[in-house]
């Protein structure tokens, strides 16, 4: 025998125990000493349970070993009580001196005076060392253990569950551009009656810049690295549209003259550059609005919001949408 000192583990004893459960190729993937936050949590709970038996050892006064005992009651084999040995470690220093064996028959010894007549112990599949160690103490390798993990299910789970009682938008991405004359540029859509900025619909995941330099180069042919964010509207649902909308408007920048333009025919009847005076003429209110207030974002006024109300055309719907601008400062 050793000169171990085996005891029932404190919760002072936790780094200890953490440290020697991380002391081994496998448990140095699966414990994280540097927060001991769930392992104090748990150790409460081990505490709280008279069926638990969290062991530490120690030898010249050092923690050397430690294993988790748990004593189980049930109605087979006439009632026989069991128990469980798991989380069996020595420390790596001290392994092949016989302190694993004293530990296990402390345990055993434990165990029988609890009432148990069975124990019965888990251990890795990859760890072959300690089933020859087992087996030499007379465990005999007599079931097939399996395993499921519900850390991940259940928290996957919980959080679809959760995503999916939350409200969603729609989101759409547009660009700015004007001519050297300050004229923006609109476009026709063949599925519309009015017509809108360069743009459209963001596909599932996609960012809002991502999706604005996709809709330009499909619809009008043009490559761009989107600017600066100039409005970002919000629009409450409506009868068509269950759902809110949110709007992104980047600054497309300036368009020169000879720069070719290739709409994309399937969707679009046509484009011009439009005096900013005469954008209302063209397109309903909230994307007057919309237009506007990228404008005036893209002047150095700062960033700021702008209530419904103080963009002309749209004061009915004051309650139902705003507005934000950021400026280039």
């Amino acid at each position: 025998m050793t000169d171990l000192d085996i005891r029932k583990a404190t919760k002072d004893d936790v780094p200890a125990i953490v440290a020697l459960l991380a002391d081994d190729l496998l448990g140095e993937q699966r414990e994280s000493p540097a927060d001991l936050t769930p392992y104090l949590a748990a150790f409460d709970r081990i505490a709280a349970d008279p069926h638990q038996h969290l062991l530490i050892a120690f030898r010249d006064g050092q923690p050397a070993g430690t294993l988790q005992l748990t004593i189980i009651g049930g109605l087979g084999r006439k009632g026989t009580t069991r128990a469980l040995i798991e989380a069996v470690r020595v420390r790596s220093d001290l392994r092949g001196h016989g302190l694993g064996s004293e530990l296990i028959l402390d345990a055993i010894d434990r165990a029988r005076r609890e009432g148990a007549r069975i124990v019965q112990l888990t251990s890795d599949a990859a760890r072959e060392e300690a089933h020859r160690f087992y087996e030499r103490l007379g465990f005999v390798n007599s079931h097939a253990g399996f395993k499921l993990d519900l850390g991940d299910q259940v928290t996957a789970g919980g959080e679809a569950a959760w995503f999916a009682t939350l409200p969603t938008m729609y989101g759409a991405a547009a660009a700015l551009f004007t001519d050297e004359q300050g004229r923006v540029l609109l476009v026709k859509p063949n599925y519309r009656d009015h017509w809108s900025l360069p743009g459209g619909i963001l596909e599932h995941g996609e960012p809002p810049a991502a999706g604005c330099a996709r809709e330009v180069a499909e619809e009008l042919g043009l490559s761009i690295t989107p600017g600066d964010l100039l409005t970002v509207d919000w629009v409450a649902p409506e009868a068509r549209r269950p759902r809110p909308i949110v709007h992104w408007i980047f600054d497309g920048g300036t368009i020169p003259a000879a720069t070719p333009i290739t709409l994309q025919a399937a969707e679009l009847d046509d484009y011009r550059f439009v005096d900013p005076a005469d954008v209302s003429d063209y397109v309903p209110p909230v994307i007057a609005d919309r237009v506007a207030a990228s404008l005036r974002a893209r002047k150095p006024l700062g960033s700021c919001h702008v209530p419904i109300d103080k963009l002309g055309g749209c004061g009915a719907s004051r309650h139902r949408r705003g507005t934000y601008l950021r400026a280039r400062l």
